[in-house]
């Protein structure tokens, strides 16, 4: 947690009867701007309907550390916090009663779940910095400071602003100054509306007289300039339209040393620019774009790399609308100039990759005989037999809209439980966390009433098992992050509900990517929730969605169980990834299903024995949606069903006979006169393997259409009343004759006056 972080929750402390004193109100003020917040965290504080409130907050807030004198900081405002509200604690204070100062003989409480600080916590998001410096300070040997070029001033000049913009972006700068206190301040807020094709253009007209080209600053103060491109309409942060570099300055080590330091730790610098005075200012690239979120925390984290490697930097420099010394002018007898354009690491990634590098601990390297083999009762293990295990994950895969939810709740109450689900057995009871995205208040309720009403109904639970359950399952509804977000805010849920197993569903909106692209799967399953199951110990259930519903009359002939892992959608990193993969397959009917084990399934002992005695494994299973009209809930298909689907089969995967279908569906067209709605009613109930109004469309409709084309049997289109009619019959006259009683029937009903 930074130092704005910090004072920000202890503004929201403070009393509001410090806003009503106007000193202590100042001195607010001035603590949040050394603190680094911003002028608008101060104004919202104690807003003020007065119109002159903006104007002069505005006032106030140039003026806190300009005129010297003692200054309020954050110290102050966490002893008024503290003051105003006694219960008040920042999360890096330690735990109640656990004295300031530690002797050899301190007892040292048991940290509570609230005060325990895991890694890469929002707290401590940014990467953990070792105490150790990456640099042997001392022994840093000095950089030779060197004298402006021959090009100097008007190359350096072009050649800063090249480095640092774009040509049509705009660059503010600042050339009025006035002295205070023997120093010289930037003394207005400059110029802010030349873009630096403009600026570049002047100076060559110009021929290398920057004063022409700028405008004129005074001789004894320099000039300055704004880091980062300007919109054009002010020079404060909210008008930075890119928050690409940041100021990194110290003018209390040696400028030698201080280059020294900036080499020694490869920064990606823009530029670097002797300020003609005691310090060398860093144009560090922070590439943060308009995320002003994402700049403060690597403004932060660069900035505590600094601090630990003897670079005691200026944290006021933070500022993305900070300005620095402009090189190409001159500042009394010194010049500012250019010591060097781009250097170190080319971006602020490759920068921050190499410092990881340096800072993660190595993986710890073990003998191969040193592995313990798993015995009974493995704590380790969640499902049986290792089907999944602490740290590991499941990918759960199935088609749009079956019923993925409701099977994972129903597999979390019996597994809560210590019951098997389908078969798969968990090693004791589980607590169980469930996060979701895509069902409501009232889907869950539904799904909830559903899967008990239907395990009470085939006796897989007792009227008590629902109060077992209530214990044992947590769920949480998130719907609004993705991506690193999302892995923090699964890191504190996890850290604070202990669970032994937790189901994320559904993967796609946790991604924050592309499912297609391996490099945004591989990020969020490798490098976001590998470490967060792995730091808690958990075992990780991950529902996906397949591409398109997979019928089992679609798979391939060459499919093999292990092809089924790569069901998800996108990359094949999903499959790769997830220790296990199960996935639910339709079978070319609304209701009856697979439940196929695509990845580790030989553990899950699913069986039985062969004809020559020996046992053979199994790898998928029929369940079915409940048949009680409302009821969600799964449930094993019955005899009937299983041999309905059984008599279709041939080779092991489900295989209609469709031209026998066809043919029986023409013979019940011949048989009397109906109407085309009425005739797929009877061939549906009439012939099995039809299975669904879907399956009729597309495979036995064109076979009537074929048998009225070759005169088997006779179709005729009719008005009864104002619905358009097909009528489908016999060759015998008898579709006519029933046209002719509708046409009769309506003649009478027109000649009534009845609504036809």
């Amino acid at each position: 947690m930074n130092d704005r972080d910090k004072a920000l929750l202890c503004l929201a402390a403070l009393s509001p009867a410090r806003a009503v004193s106007h000193e202590s109100w100042v001195a607010v003020g001035m603590a949040l701007h050394e603190s680094g917040c911003s002028l608008q965290d101060w104004a919202s504080w104690y807003p003020d309907d007065n119109r002159s409130h903006d104007r002069v907050c505005r006032q106030k807030w140039d003026s806190f550390g300009r005129n010297g004198g003692p200054r309020t900081g954050l110290g102050t405002l966490v002893k008024w916090a503290k003051e105003d509200k006694p219960a008040f604690r920042l999360p890096s204070d330690p735990p109640p009663g656990l004295p300031a100062t530690l002797g050899w003989d301190t007892l040292i409480p048991p940290m509570r779940d609230e005060h325990r600080v895991h890694p890469r916590t929002a707290e401590t998001a940014r990467e953990p910095i070792p105490d150790e410096p990456d640099i042997d300070f001392d022994h840093l040997p000095p950089e030779l400071i060197p004298e402006p070029g021959a090009d100097w001033p008007t190359g350096d000049l072009v050649s800063y602003l090249s480095a640092l913009y774009r040509p049509d972006e705009i660059c503010a700068y600042v050339l009025d100054a006035y002295h205070d206190k023997g120093k010289w301040i930037p003394g207005s807020r400059g110029i802010y509306g030349r873009t630096v094709k403009e600026i570049v253009a002047s100076c060559r007209k110009h021929q290398g007289d920057v004063s022409q080209a700028l405008g004129a600053w005074r001789p004894e103060a320099g000039a300055w300039v704004r880091l980062n491109p300007m919109d054009g309409k002010g020079v404060r942060n909210e008008n930075v339209t890119d928050h690409r570099h940041v100021l990194a300055e110290s003018d209390i080590l040696p400028l030698d040393k201080q280059i020294a330091v900036i080499r020694a730790l490869n920064l990606p610098c823009a530029a670097l620019v002797h300020s003609g005075g005691k310090s060398i200012h860093a144009i560090v690239k922070i590439d943060a774009g308009q995320d002003a979120k994402l700049y403060r925390d690597r403004v932060d984290f660069l900035f505590r790399v600094l601090d630990r490697n003897g670079f005691k930097v200026d944290r006021q420099c933070r500022n993305p609308a900070r300005l620095s010394r402009l090189p190409g002018v001159a500042r009394g007898e010194r010049k500012q100039y250019l010591l060097s354009g781009p250097c170190g690491a080319a971006s602020w990634a490759e920068w921050e990759a190499e410092m990881k590098a340096d800072t993660d601990p190595l993986p710890i390297a073990r003998s191969i005989m040193d592995y313990a083999t798993p015995q009974p009762g493995d704590p380790g293990e969640l499902l049986k037999y290792r089907f999944l295990c602490r740290g590991g994950a499941l990918l759960f895969v199935g088609p749009t809209g079956v019923g993925k939810s409701a099977c994972v709740v129903q597999a979390a109450f019996l597994w809560c439980l210590g019951k098997p689900f389908f078969g798969i057995e968990p090693a004791r009871p589980l607590r169980i966390l469930m996060v979701q995205a895509e069902n409501d208040d009232g889907d869950i309720a539904e799904m909830r009433d559903g899967v008990i009403h239907g395990l009470m109904q085939s006796g897989e639970l007792s009227d008590t098992d629902p109060e077992r359950i209530a214990g044992m399952i947590q769920v949480v509804c998130e719907d609004s992050r993705t991506g690193r977000d999302f892995g923090l805010i699964l890191d504190r849920l996890l850290a604070k509900h202990h669970p032994d197993l937790v189901i994320v569903d559904p993967a796609l909106a946790y991604l924050g990517g592309d499912a297609l692209k391996q490099a945004d799967v591989t990020l969020f399953c490798r490098n976001i929730l590998n470490p967060v199951i792995h730091r808690h110990n958990v075992g990780l259930i991950l529902v996906h969605h397949t591409n398109k519903p997979p019928r089992g009359d679609d798979k391939s002939d060459g499919w093999k169980a292990g092809d089924m892992a790569y069901l998800g959608q996108g990359a094949a990193d999903w499959a790769n990834w997830a220790r296990a993969v199960m996935a639910i397959l339709s079978k070319g009917s609304h209701s009856l299903f697979e439940l196929c084990l695509g990845k580790r399934g030989g553990r899950v002992r699913w069986g039985k024995e062969g004809q020559d005695g020996e046992w053979q494994k199994i790898y998928a299973k029929s369940i079915a949606h409940s048949k009680e009209p409302g009821v969600i809930c799964w449930r094993e298909p019955d005899t009937k069903e299983m041999f309905d689907e059984s008599a279709s089969k041939s080779t092991g995967r489900p295989k209609k006979d469709w031209n026998t279908a066809r043919a029986s569906a023409v013979e019940i067209a011949g048989e009397c006169v109906r109407t085309r709605s009425q005739l797929k009613e009877e061939c549906l109930r009439r012939i099995p393997d039809i299975g669904s109004e879907d399956q009729y469309e597309k495979q036995v409709s064109s076979a009537i259409t074929a048998a009225v084309d070759d005169g088997k049997i006779e179709e005729v289109r009719t008005h009864d009343g104002t619905r358009l009619v097909f009528l489908v019959g016999p060759v015998d006259g008898s579709v006519m004759k029933r046209v002719e009683e509708i046409i009769k029937a309506r003649e009478a009903k027109k000649q009534k006056g009845l609504e036809i």
